[in-house]
Formats: C-alpha cells, sequence, structure tokens
C-alpha cells in the first residue's frame, strides 16, 4: 500500500505551459484527504515552489534544488540543508569568472547570476527576458549582479554555484573543478547539456525523500515518486513505484517502473488514480 507521493513540478505536475491544470489539483486534494503525505521534490528554489505548494495546499516539507534543502512550509525555514563551503563556493565563482562564463548563485530562496555579454543570455533559463518574463523572474527570486565578485556577497546560505556555456567549454570546467580534489563537493555536469552544478556531495531527490520518509515513519517502498527529467531518476530507483512522464526523454522513461501519460494530459492524476486509487 502507498503511503507517500514525492512529485516534480516541472514537465510533470505542471502542463506545457507551466500552469497547474485543474485535475492535477483534485488530484492532490483527494490524495490528502485520504491521508496520503504528498509532498513536492523539485529542483526549484523555496520562492519558486512554495506557490505551488500552496496552490495545492500541501502542508509536509518540499524538497527544493534536487535535495539540497528541504523547506518546512509551516515554520516557514528551510530544514536539513547541505550548505557549501563558503571559500569553495568562491573558488567555483572565480572560474566561472576565469572562462568569462554565465555563473549563478543560490541561497536556497533566490537565484543571483552573472551574464558576462548577450552571448550568454541563453543560458539563463529562468528568464525569456521579455518584460513579461523579468516581472516573472524577480518573482521568483532571481536577480542579476554586475559583477562575479557581488555573486560572493550574497545574503544569507550558498546552496549552489550553477555555471553555463557551450558544451565543450562545461566540460572542461567540470573536469578543471575536478582535479581541484575540493572534499565534500559534487561536480553535475550530466543533468542538462551545457550546465555545470556544483554543490556539497550528496544532492540527489532521493536525499529529501529518504528524510521524509523518516519524519513520517514510512518506508521508502510504500512512495510512489512521479518525475520527466534525469534529475528525477534517483528518486525512481529509491522508491517503490518510480513514474515517469510520457513527455519525458526516453531514458527517463526506461529507468522508471511505470510510464504516466503526459502532463499535457492529465498524467499526473491518471498516475494518482492508478497508484492511490483516488
Amino acid at each position: 500500500m502507498y503511503k507517500m507521493l514525492s512529485s516534480d513540478i516541472d514537465g510533470t505536475i505542471l502542463n506545457s505551459q507551466g500552469k497547474l491544470i485543474k485535475e492535477n489539483i483534485e488530484a492532490v486534494k483527494r490524495l490528502i484527504d485520504k491521508g496520503i503525505i504528498v509532498s513536492l521534490c523539485t529542483g526549484r528554489n523555496i520562492s519558486r515552489a512554495v506557490p505551488i505548494a500552496k496552490k495545492l495546499g500541501i502542508k509536509a516539507p518540499i524538497v527544493c534544488i534536487d535535495g539540497i534543502l528541504l523547506y518546512d512550509t509551516q515554520l516557514k525555514r528551510p530544514v536539513n540543508d547541505m550548505v557549501m563551503d563558503f571559500n569553495t563556493a568562491v573558488n567555483i565563482i572565480e572560474i566561472g569568472k576565469k572562462y568569462g562564463v554565465f555563473t549563478e548563485v543560490s541561497n536556497g530562496f533566490g537565484y543571483y547570476k552573472h551574464i558576462p555579454n548577450k552571448e550568454f543570455i541563453k543560458y539563463d533559463f529562468n528568464n525569456h527576458h521579455t518584460p513579461t518574463g523579468y516581472i516573472k523572474s524577480y518573482l521568483g527570486g532571481v536577480r542579476y549582479l554586475n559583477s562575479y565578485e557581488m555573486l560572493k556577497g550574497v545574503p544569507g546560505n550558498i546552496y549552489q554555484v550553477t555555471i553555463g556555456c557551450d558544451k565543450s567549454v562545461a566540460c572542461h570546467i567540470a573536469d578543471e573543478i575536478r582535479s581541484l580534489a575540493i572534499e565534500g563537493v559534487d561536480v553535475r555536469d550530466s543533468l542538462w547539456p551545457n550546465y555545470v552544478f556544483v554543490n556539497k556531495s550528496g544532492a540527489d531527490k532521493s536525499r529529501g525523500i529518504d528524510i521524509l520518509c523518516r519524519m513520517y515513519d514510512i518506508n521508502p517502498e510504500n512512495v510512489v515518486a512521479i518525475g520527466d527529467d534525469m534529475n528525477d531518476i534517483g528518486m525512481f530507483k529509491f522508491c517503490g513505484m518510480g513514474v515517469a512522464m510520457k513527455n519525458a526523454a526516453e531514458n527517463i522513461q526506461k529507468a522508471a517502473d511505470y510510464v504516466t501519460d503526459t502532463n499535457d494530459n492529465g498524467g499526473f492524476a491518471k498516475a494518482c488514480e492508478q497508484f492511490f486509487g483516488i
């Protein structure tokens, strides 16, 4: 019997327009009414994940930045977080500066970005750089800084440094960071082409789900995880049932136990009905 649902946000519970459809909202309500623990497990930061949780009526802690931190929506603060060593973060920012590439720092709530020139705007994946795009990005915690030095002074903890550039350069940068043999750091360059994500070792959505399972005394075998991207494979393997969206790439679908319909055809709600009998 499944007792908990952990769902990705983008490409999963949201449709291709980034909207919550009625079927998914109603499915989550029925799950909660049935006593099922429902949590979001996302690569998003807190500012971009909390509004979705509120619209869905989710009270359980949400897993943000690929398991790097959990945010307690009731206490309104991060819990069980993995803070990067400040000097390590500075070293990664310096490498971004050395290559003159798009560099972003996350403090959990906001994304602080330095775009050195127009060539690198295309790596800014949270903004279409239209007037509406800038407004939405600002509300999602995005801030643009004028220098690499300013990235070192973001408020609060640093959880992740992201570098975006041409794939060949990104691979070279990832290798250079690894060559430094910095203790306790993961260099993730296989999630998305053209990006290198650097954070404290152990970041994975399964980490967040493991914490939730211990919090609610639920066996991982009794958890259904739904997602559509590379960063969801870890939770597919960890949970009793891994469900991929039909809009996911073929390799993501192959990594799952079950493939539901697309995010535009109510695939999330259909999976909830399939495995929770709602």
